[in-house]
């Protein structure tokens, strides 16, 4: 009775406007920002609907795929539109869906990060939250899970190196043996990207271990891109682990994951992943202690271009 529940209801939303996508990195929080902000049921629950093996419609998709923004195939526009506006439905996409008539959705994605600059363009009435975890979390949570490096889906695809990596960076990264050094320079490519890409213009920017320790300014300025307020229930959400955390974890606490790495990363992983990041671009952001320089992201999340007005003529599509 309980799972029949999930798949009926009726999404009452139009189109993109209608629709907060909720992107990063897996092992990032998503889950966790997403039932922060669906804390009263207001949303359509779309969990990972760019995952191919899951869905039909994005099948063609290879595995984290790279679009850059002013890409207008339709093999990739269409699908897309349709998802994001809500015309797609099947039991892996609203296996965590429970309201029932709902006006609005909230997609959560973590195969997005190399495609949002271009969804930004095509759908620019969508809000995109774009969270970053400490690339030393992320890495070190996914290898509790059994996750492989997953370096080299993106370095078959040519057209993000050339957009995103010089020769010589391309070269160090390709140079990379040790498994534990290529998942963080993995983290830092699938980063790199929606830095260059989107900016302050396309979307909004959350440090997780920022939110994580209650930040009052960066949770309320979430709250206000989907256009919510403070209530009585979000004190609670915001200490409550997410369905998908790891045993044990809570966003405060001993066990906040936001620290949680510190005594799985031993000093030689450390001094490893720094001279990864730094030679990738990160180095000011994330350091060896858990919290980001905010600043320092910020800044770097500023230097992406501006959205021109031709870009935001006439890009509708699916909506």
């Amino acid at each position: 009775m309980w799972e029949m529940r999930r798949w009926s209801y009726l999404d009452l939303g139009g189109g993109t406007e209608d629709t907060v996508l909720v992107a990063g990195s897996g092992r990032s929080g998503t889950t966790w920002v997403e039932e922060l902000l669906n804390r009263n049921n207001d949303f359509r629950i779309m969990f990972e609907p760019f995952w191919g093996k899951q869905v039909r419609e994005v099948r063609h998709f290879s595995d984290h795929q790279y679009l850059a923004p002013g890409n207008n195939d339709s093999r990739f526009v269409e699908p897309a539109g349709r998802i994001l506006s809500g015309h797609v439905r099947n039991r892996w996409i609203d296996h965590q869906n429970t309201a029932h008539l709902p006006r609005r959705r909230l997609v959560k994605e973590i195969r997005a990060n190399n495609w949002l600059g271009w969804a930004a363009d095509h759908w620019p009435h969508m809000p995109v939250i774009f969270i970053v975890r400490h690339p030393m979390a992320v890495v070190s949570s996914g290898k509790t899970l059994g996750w492989g490096d997953g370096l080299d889906r993106l370095l078959a695809q040519p057209n993000l190196l050339a957009d995103h990596l010089d020769p010589d960076s391309e070269g160090y990264v390709r140079s990379l043996t040790d498994p534990w050094q290529r998942a963080i320079a993995r983290w830092c490519i699938e980063n790199l990207v929606p830095f260059r890409t989107l900016g302050p213009t396309r979307a909004t920017l959350v440090l997780y271990e920022v939110i994580a320790s209650h930040s009052d300014d960066d949770i309320d300025r979430m709250l206000d891109v989907v256009g919510q307020k403070r209530d009585e229930r979000l004190a609670e959400a915001t200490v409550r682990p997410s369905r998908l955390a790891r045993a044990g974890a809570s966003p405060s606490g001993s066990s906040n994951p936001a620290v949680r790495w510190l005594s799985e990363v031993d000093a030689p992983q450390r001094r490893q992943a720094l001279a990864v990041i730094e030679r990738l671009g990160f180095g000011d952001v994330y350091g060896d202690e858990p919290m980001p320089d905010a600043g320092a992201a910020h800044r770097l999340w500023a230097q992406a271009p501006p959205r021109t007005s031709s870009e935001e003529v006439g890009n509708s599509h699916g909506g």
